[in-house]
């Protein structure tokens, strides 16, 4: 149902004609005052209205007052409207007449037409700055952001908060933008164009604001006689409703409204939506409405199945199904079944009997009984009461002076200050920390880094007892392929490959072990005197008798998780890349990590083959600076090769020139001192970056 209102219409059509009102493609003051004997003195054409989609929606605009036109009579419906047209098209509709302090704002002109209009939408909560110091008044605004401004405006509200996903490119909406534009598409006020999609950042015309405007409101009234019996209202009259109404639909009362209500017998199906001025002071025990938005500042009472609190500070006092708090600092007090904080902050004493949801950076003060308390990412939550169960998020903060049966940490660096008691603590996430004056019965601590520091009956420390542990004492834990071999006669130990810069002297039977064997001739081994002084150097190599058997292994051997990243991190290994490569020995595997020094993860384990014992691969800490694809020779070759200490490199293993395998074999140490792997598990290493550290160990 839309109605028309001719006297108001003839009043506007009059004051359309009046240049000096407004700029070329600006509204017009509607504060300009003309008699009633003069409108009917003046005969003023009809709009040209366009023959299009707009068409009924632009007659709606004009006869309630939302578009007045320029001085040449047009409405450039196809204008993008700016900022403080937009500012001045919610300001007529609420009957908006508080003032605002601009002077923050750099970009205003102060003497301009729009200041009076901007400064009570800025004053109603509608309109905010770009920055704070920046209005952008004369740029165009765009369509989310007038979504936001409407649902501002009218209180607009859905619970669902996924609906703008609907449009194919939803995922170009704004994050504070996307309440409202859900809200707009599950009401049904906007469904996008013809393809689907909503263009969120594109400028809105003034004929695509009509429509917008066309589908939110069945009836403008500006008196209460013009209260139709159903459809979607806004009221902007200045009178008092009547005390007793029927409404089949949607009741919205403006600014303009008497801050005073105390209706005995409104029936409204769907929402009564209070836009009034700050003091309101409303006995609402006499309304029925399946919805209640407070959009005001002050004190409500009365009942309702679900509350909204979006005002610049509410105080409701009534009991709800469901309770949202928008913005702003509000407060509540009764019982309700599920509250959900959407923004801002939430004062509530009570009962709520199923669940509080604390969203992304709200607060919540809650004194009372609570069954269930979620608090997502970034939240505190002051607790003066009992709750069965608190979920602590990312980041969250909680000060509990009561008890709490359940208390649970579901995300990382989580604070809860525990003053009374905690039947059972679990912590799911690492770097979680709890405090107070209290105490606990049982905790248990899934991840690292988790501290308390309040007395506990049990703890049970997971995390250390299946990783920690490992972590904290891989340098014992690991071990680095040891060669034995036997000295067959006195032999003399050199600092340098050459045989010069005399150490020490071997004698015959001693064992020593092979560390690196570049050459028959002279080995790089490490010895312990019988003084149990520990030597590194080079001897004859045909003074050795190495044990090609020992250290055997059937490629099984592994070490833990923990344990591999308790050694890179406890080492202080790094590397120029987010990569890093240990090979073990030992167990015969290539380890990769990604991340940084002092924090890599375990990312793949790769069976390989060392250098054999007689030619070990030599421990150091190297890095890949060559790949080249292949290494030939003459029965065989090997491919992705990657170099990272002279002629030692990762590669495939030995692949006869028909494509067979030559030697397949990885798990045991049998190269002449690189590190074989299987062709897939090369190609891995060859396609890492180049720099990337090499731990040979």
């Amino acid at each position: 149902m839309k109605q028309s209102f001719i006297r108001l219409l003839a009043l506007l059509l009059c004051l359309s004609m009046l240049a000096s009102m407004v700029y070329a493609t600006q509204d017009a003051d509607p504060t300009e005052e003309t008699t009633e004997e003069t409108t009917e003195e003046t005969t003023v054409p009809e709009f040209e209205y366009p023959d299009d989609w707009s068409r009924p929606a632009l007659i709606f605009a004009v006869e309630n007052g939302i578009f007045h036109g320029d001085e040449y009579h047009q409405l450039n419906p196809k204008n993008h409207i700016t900022r403080v047209e937009m500012a001045a098209v919610v300001v007529r509709l609420l009957g908006a007449t508080g003032t605002a302090d601009l002077s923050v704002f750099h970009d205003i002109d102060h003497t301009a037409w729009y200041c009076r209009e901007l400064a009570a939408a800025v004053d109603a909560g509608i309109f905010g700055g770009m920055s704070a110091t920046e209005m952008w008044p004369t740029a165009p605004i765009t369509r989310e952001q007038t979504m936001v401004v409407l649902c501002r405006a009218f209180g607009i509200v859905n619970a669902d908060r996924n609906a703008y996903t609907e449009f194919p490119d939803g995922d170009k909406v704004m994050p504070y933008a996307r309440d409202s534009v859900s809200a707009m598409r599950r009401l049904g006020l906007v469904n996008g164009y013809e393809d689907g999609t909503l263009l969120p950042q594109n400028p809105i015309t003034r004929a695509e604001v009509a429509q917008l405007l066309y589908n939110l409101f069945d009836v403008i009234a500006d008196s209460p006689e013009e209260l139709p019996a159903e459809g979607r209202v806004l009221y902007r009259g200045t009178e008092p409703l009547p005390a007793e109404l029927e409404l089949d639909g949607t009741l919205i009362l403006g600014r303009a409204m008497p801050t005073e209500l105390a209706p005995a017998n409104w029936n409204i199906t769907e929402t009564l939506s209070i836009r009034t001025e700050d003091g309101l002071n409303a006995d609402l025990s006499g309304v029925k409405a399946g919805q209640l938005v407070l959009a005001a500042n002050g004190t409500v009472t009365g009942d309702c199945d679900e509350v909204w609190l979006w005002g610049s500070g509410m105080n409701y006092k009534g009991n709800a199904d469901r309770l949202y708090s928008f913005a702003n600092a509000q407060k509540a007090e009764g019982t309700y079944g599920k509250v959900e904080v959407w923004g801002g902050s939430l004062t509530l004493k009570g009962e709520v009997t199923e669940r509080v949801d604390l969203f992304a950076g709200t607060a919540a003060q809650l004194e009372g009984t609570m069954k269930w308390i979620e608090l997502h990412a970034n939240n505190s939550l002051l607790l003066n009461g009992e709750a069965e169960q608190v979920n602590m998020g990312k980041n969250a903060t909680a000060t509990l002076n009561g008890k709490v049966k359940y208390l649970v940490f579901v995300g990382d660096h989580a604070t809860a200050i525990v003053n009374d008691y905690a039947e059972q603590i679990t912590a799911y996430e690492p770097f979680v920390t709890i405090t107070g004056r209290g105490s606990a019965k049982w905790v248990t601590f899934f991840k690292e880094g988790c501290t308390i520091s309040v007395p506990c009956e049990k703890l049970t420390d997971v995390w250390y007892d299946t990783y920690g542990k490992a972590y904290e004492s891989a340098l014992e834990t690991v071990e680095t392929m040891r060669v034995p071999c036997k000295i067959l006669y006195d032999v003399c130990m050199y600092r340098n490959r050459n045989m010069s810069g005399y150490m020490c002297t071997v004698p015959k039977g001693s064992t020593v072990y092979n560390e690196y064997h570049p050459t028959v001739s002279a080995i790089y081994v490490s010895y312990t005197d019988p003084n149990g002084k520990y030597w590194e150097g080079w001897i004859e190599g045909w003074a050795c008798d190495i044990d090609t058997d020992a250290n055997s292994t059937d490629g099984n051997l592994d070490y833990s998780t923990a344990t591999k990243e308790g050694f890179a991190d406890l080492m202080g290994y790094d590397s120029k890349t987010e990569y890093l490569v240990w090979v073990s020995r030992y167990t015969q595997k290539v380890i990769v990590f990604q991340g940084s020094k002092g924090d890599w993860n375990v990312i793949h384990t790769f069976p390989c083959a060392t250098g054999a014992n007689y030619t070990p691969t030599p421990a150091g800490v190297f890095e890949i600076y060559d790949h080249t694809g292949r290494w030939n020779f003459d029965e065989y070759y090997v491919g992705y090769v990657s170099i990272f200490n002279g002629n030692h490199a990762f590669h495939t293993v030995l692949t006869n020139y028909d494509g067979t395998l030559h030697d397949g074999r990885v798990g045991i140490p049998l190269s002449p001192g690189c590190v074989r792997m299987i062709h897939e598990n090369a190609r891995y290493i060859y396609n890492l970056p180049m720099y990337t550290r090499v731990v040979i160990y």
